[in-house]
């Protein structure tokens, strides 16, 4: 009898901790403020919609030097980027979960008709865009570790 109790009991347990992890991460997600890698953190503005997203940097002039902008995704996919209307200088980096994926170092503005385009050929469900070559000057790599904090 005690066994057929402690099941089910389990199970809701073990379903109520999933919720709530599920919950923490979307939470955090709409919440991140800043994106630090190795000792180095940047002041983030958010692009998780369509819109924010499509725009992005486009037509800045200048970002403070540890200032970007986090592009969420609603799932994890490979995602192309490119540089159209954008006049300054980037590091684009992929990151998948917490680990950086792909880095395209020091992309260069464009303000053609037809821009490259970036394909990091790695899936990631945020990318991260910090001035450029500052990849460089923080010996930030791939497979490093990326937290997110509010």
């Amino acid at each position: 009898m005690k066994n057929k109790i402690v099941f089910p009991t389990l199970v809701i347990i073990l379903i109520i901790i999933f919720s709530i992890f599920i919950y923490q991460n979307n939470k955090n997600a709409e919440e991140i403020s800043q994106v630090c890698i190795k000792n180095n953190c940047f002041a983030v503005e958010l692009a998780k919609t369509d819109g924010e997203r499509q725009k992005g940097l486009s037509n800045r002039t200048s970002l403070d030097k540890n200032t970007g902008m986090l592009f969420i995704f609603p799932e994890i996919g490979i995602y192309n980027f490119w540089m159209k209307d954008t006049l300054i200088p980037l590091d684009i980096i992929w990151i998948n979960e917490n680990k950086i994926v792909y880095i395209e170092r020091n992309a260069q503005p464009c303000l053609e008709t037809f821009c490259p385009i970036f394909n990091p050929n790695q899936t990631a469900n945020y990318v991260l865009e910090i001035n450029g070559n500052l990849t460089t000057e923080y010996n930030i790599s791939e497979a490093d570790i990326v937290y997110f904090t509010d």
